[in-house]
């Protein structure tokens, strides 16, 4: 069994014990180190044997913030998963924290079984949005329009079988998934996947769902 390797970052040790505990019962995951801050988790990320495939990083830390964490290492490691784990349920810390390429944002009274799903999601699909975070990005954009009617959209020509993987891509099916549903390989469907990445001049799965949303690519489902 492949393992997932795993930090937190977090300025409450009662809660990072927690979380560590419940998380145990998953045999996939391999718990490696915390922080109290973002510093100290930009400095432990340094240590070769502190890699690890996913952040759990809080937002209000001291020191260094969770949003000045993430900004350091996306310039630095675009491919470790960021899931934002959060006491803040407010929609300007979503948009941000999704605009800054997180791939997922939870509150902290999620079920454990819900942030297992989210690493999971986070590692086969590059991103797990629950629905408030769904409704908050669309909601933003509803608004948008509301203000700014005449704003233009960037307008791109998909396929049918483009829609199709798009459409299950939103339904956050993987690829073995979305081949199995719609009867192609796992190769073609990432061969769409990748022509949907080159249309929308995105980079990963979170470019893209944002690139939806803003263009109003949701509607098509």
């Amino acid at each position: 069994m492949e393992q997932i390797r795993y930090a937190i970052a977090d300025d409450h040790p009662v809660f990072i014990s927690g979380l560590v505990t419940n998380l145990n019962r998953y045999q996939d995951l391999t718990f490696v180190f915390a922080a109290k801050d973002g510093d100290e988790l930009i400095y432990k990320l340094k240590f070769k044997e502190n890699h690890v495939d996913v952040i759990l990083l809080d937002i209000k830390m001291p020191k260094m913030s969770g949003l000045a964490a993430l900004q350091t290492i996306r310039q630095n490691d675009p491919t470790v998963r960021i899931i934002i784990l959060t006491g803040t349920e407010d929609d300007s810390y979503i948009f941000k924290m999704i605009e800054e390429k997180a791939n997922s944002y939870l509150i902290k009274n999620s079920e454990t079984s819900e942030i297992y799903q989210a690493i999971i999601n986070c590692m086969e699909l590059g991103f797990y949005f629950p629905e408030y975070v769904k409704d908050a990005l669309l909601n933003k954009e509803v608004r948008k329009n509301r203000l700014n009617p005449k704003e233009s959209k960037q307008y791109i020509e998909l396929t049918l079988r483009e829609k199709e993987v798009l459409k299950l891509i939103f339904e956050e099916k993987n690829s073995m998934e979305i081949g199995q549903l719609l009867h192609i390989s796992e190769r073609t469907v990432d061969g769409v996947k990748a022509k949907l990445l080159e249309k929308t001049q995105t980079r990963n799965m979170v470019g893209l769902v944002l690139f939806c949303y803003r263009n109003e690519l949701v509607n098509l489902f």
